[in-house]
């Protein structure tokens, strides 16, 4: 049981520098939300800031586009490239410069990562995701172009879906098209083709 003037803690018992309180139960640190090798959001994270996200949208009207991509190495005999933290850091870096300030980045896997267009028509957001679809290209290759291809899939609030856990699946149905299509390839909605 925390004392007065004791740091705030989480149910587990640690403050928020991960330190564990009375009782030897364990804490949240503030990374908690996030990917520790790249610093973006992974899928906690994500999926608090996307209902965060929804819930505005709703309000407001808009819709929000979330574009699913995964930078696929090719077949070398069951090794990965090497560099492969160095690309997903890389991948974090390129997708939050491309991006605009409000909109969100996430890995969510080795190899997958998830951009948040908030307030965003269904026609821009695939022209972003062309775009980012393109520089992720770009980014792979550097060096390993012989490796590594990159794919996205796009759902759109609330055309493909109407809450966090359906518009991920959406994007990930759309993005299993566009691997299934090969490298470079972009798909949009959650409905099969």
């Amino acid at each position: 049981m925390p004392r007065p003037g004791d740091p705030p803690q989480d149910r587990r018992g640690r403050d928020d520098e991960g330190r564990v309180g009375d009782g030897g139960q364990a804490v949240a640190s503030p990374w908690l939300g996030h990917d520790l090798a790249t610093g973006a959001l992974n899928h906690r994270g994500l999926v608090e800031r996307l209902q965060t996200a929804l819930a505005l949208a709703r309000r407001m009207e808009t819709h929000v586009a979330l574009v699913a991509f995964a930078l696929r190495a090719h077949d070398r005999g069951g090794t990965e490239p090497d560099g492969e933290s160095d690309l997903a850091a890389a991948t974090v870096r390129e997708l939050r410069a491309a991006v605009r300030e409000h909109d969100l980045v996430a890995r969510l896997a080795r190899d997958e990562f998830v951009v948040v267009l908030q307030v965003c028509e269904e026609g821009r957001a695939l022209v972003v995701a062309a775009r980012l679809l393109a520089e992720l290209e770009r980014v792979a290759a550097r060096g390993r172009a012989d490796e590594w291809r990159a794919a996205a899939g796009v759902a759109v609030y609330p055309d493909d879906a109407e809450d966090v856990a359906d518009l991920l699946r959406a994007a990930s149905v759309a993005l299993g098209r566009a691997r299934a299509a090969g490298g470079g390839a972009l798909a949009y909605g959650g409905q099969p083709s």
